[in-house]
Formats: C-alpha cells, structure tokens, sequence
C-alpha cells in the first residue's frame, strides 16, 4: 500500500479448514459483481484515512456479511483493490458456527439488509428493472390484445362463411399441384 498510495484495499486468496477444507473460490474484484456477490474476504487491509471516511460498520448487519456491508461503504467503483494472489488467510467452519448458520438460514435476511443499506448502488439497477418490468408489460399487453382480435376475428360468422366458400377452391388448388 505504501507503494502504491491510490490502492483502496488490499486482499488476499484464502483457504477453509476444519469441517471443510480446500481453497475458498472466490471471483477476482470487479466492483460490477461485486455489488452482487462479496468476493473479499474479512482479512483485508486498507488505510485509517479512508475508514475514518466512513460510517463504520453497520450495527443493524445481526445475520452475517457485516464485511461485505462495510466493504460497499468503503468502496466505489472507482476505487482500486488489489488482491495477493497467495493463499494467506485461513477460514476454519466449525460444525456449528455463526457462518454455517447465517449461510443456510439468514442469507435473505443478510442481503436485504445490505440492499437496505446501499440503496444509492442499489438504485440504478432497481430502476432498470423496473422499466424492463414495464415494457414487459407493454409487450404482453399488447400481445394480448392482437390474440383477442385473432380469436374475435377466427370466431366471426364472416371467417365462417367466408371459409366455406373458399373451401371448393382449395380442394381444386390442392389437386391441381
């Protein structure tokens, strides 16, 4: 960090240990997915300065991810981090632990309250789907008027009448093929 004074945070690959093992797979920072998915684990490292630029955690993050709630206060996205790609932080999951718990029964919980949270980098998004959500609507909408034009007009006595006169025609333009 001292060498390159533009870095936000700095983080490193980890690994679990315990009741489960192996390297922890976590995506490579891009602040785009990130918002989305937590790839930094809690062992990161970042300057006084810019903590002090914050709020701190935040004291309402009572199911877990209170790392990830505080790394989105920490960061946008222009900030720049940079992960060390060395495996230097030990994760140990007990059997029964705060995480294994949080993640298999309080994970909505945790993420709403991080959306909560952020509602200004929620927001853009939200929005998004909202209009997508909208013109969805228009589109189905107006599908569904031409079906009933369709259906009004295939059930109309002219349709009828129309087609049984034709019929002959058809049935001398099918043989004459």
């Amino acid at each position: 960090m001292t060498e390159h004074p533009e870095t936000t945070l700095v983080y490193t690959k980890g690994d679990f240990f315990g009741k489960e093992s192996g390297e922890w797979n976590l995506p490579e920072y891009n602040y785009e997915n990130f918002i989305w998915q937590n790839c930094i684990c809690s062992c990161a490292m970042y300057r006084r300065k810019d903590y002090d630029k914050t709020t701190g955690y935040n004291c309402n993050m009572i199911y877990g991810d209170e790392d990830w709630d505080f790394w989105l206060t920490l960061l946008n996205r222009y900030s720049i981090v940079h992960r060390i790609d060395e495996c230097l932080f030990h994760y140990r999951i007990r059997k029964e632990s705060r995480t294994v718990s949080s993640l298999t029964s309080n994970l909505d919980k945790a993420k709403k309250l991080i959306y909560n949270n952020h509602k200004e980098i929620y927001q853009p998004y939200l929005d998004e789907i909202v209009l997508m959500h909208d013109k969805y609507n228009v589109a189905t909408h107006q599908l569904h008027e031409m079906q009933q034009k369709y259906n009004s007009l295939y059930t109309s006595w002219a349709y009828r009448i129309g087609k049984m006169l034709l019929k002959p025609f058809s049935i001398i333009r099918h043989f004459s093929q």
